[in-house]
């Protein structure tokens, strides 16, 4: 194998942190525009829109966090895709307490 399962983990944990970044920030931004102010759509296309973007955003971050591994266990590398797997959640859960912490320490409540 030519990468540790580590830095594997590493990097798919930056890539769905960065992706959820990017469509959170684009939501945010959509939400707030000038151009799509007092845009609400009717029935019952709001949720439409809302469920197809989360199946879309769930096949992105699953492909992110799976595709890899799914190649080395069909390759016949099982304990390194189950190490990768692990490697990467861990990861999340470092990357979410690291975000949880600045919002905690430095965003000032409204």
């Amino acid at each position: 194998m030519k990468y540790q399962p580590y830095s594997i983990g590493f990097i798919q944990a930056l890539g769905i942190a960065l992706y959820v970044s990017l469509f959170a920030s684009l939501i945010t931004l959509a939400e707030n525009s000038e151009w799509l102010h007092g845009f609400e759509p009717s029935m019952p296309f709001g949720p439409i829109l809302f469920l197809l973007a989360l199946i879309i955003s769930a096949t992105i971050c699953s492909l992110l966090m799976f595709g890899h591994p799914f190649y080395l266990f069909m390759h016949e590398w099982k304990r390194e895709a189950v190490q990768t797997v692990l490697w990467t959640v861990g990861f999340l859960v470092v990357i979410l307490a690291l975000i949880a912490t600045g919002v905690l320490l430095f965003v000032r409540p409204v």
